[in-house]
């Protein structure tokens, strides 16, 4: 799931907006960015991959059809729980792991304030998704 990340960040940008909240869209954009930076440099020496191709299509078909289904409330409630997604497998794998190695605990607590500010932002604009990300 760690390489569609840049779906869910062009997701919250496409959520932001949706709602008119225009400072909140050059975040998401920038990460959408890096992540897709990332990604190249990651598939450079092994070529494109079927499974990461397959992953970016389901996951932005998933939301894509929440969005339908469930109008804008219910795609931004789907991008609130999709941080549990992301960092869900990385906290499961340095919890089994007897010792963690290569973990960042400046990264984990920039990702806490990061959720802290957003869920703030979101409580102040009355937006679900984004008070549900700082929850999450």
């Amino acid at each position: 799931m760690g390489r569609s990340w840049y779906i869910t960040n062009l997701s919250w940008a496409i959520s932001r907006s949706s709602q008119e909240l225009w400072i909140a869209v050059p975040s998401p954009l920038i990460a959408a960015a890096l992540y897709v930076v990332t990604l190249r440099l990651m598939m450079r020496g092994r070529g494109w991959a079927l499974a990461p191709l397959l992953a970016v299509t389901v996951w932005g078909s998933a939301l894509g059809v929440v969005g339908m289904v469930g109008g804008w409330s219910m795609y931004g409630a789907a991008l609130g729980l999709s941080i549990g997604i992301q960092i869900g497998p990385s906290l499961v794998a340095i919890y089994r792991a007897r010792i963690p190695y290569g973990v960042a605990p400046g990264v984990w607590i920039l990702g806490m304030v990061q959720a802290v500010i957003w869920g703030h932002f979101g409580w102040w604009n009355q937006d679900a998704a984004l008070m549900l990300y700082g929850i999450v």
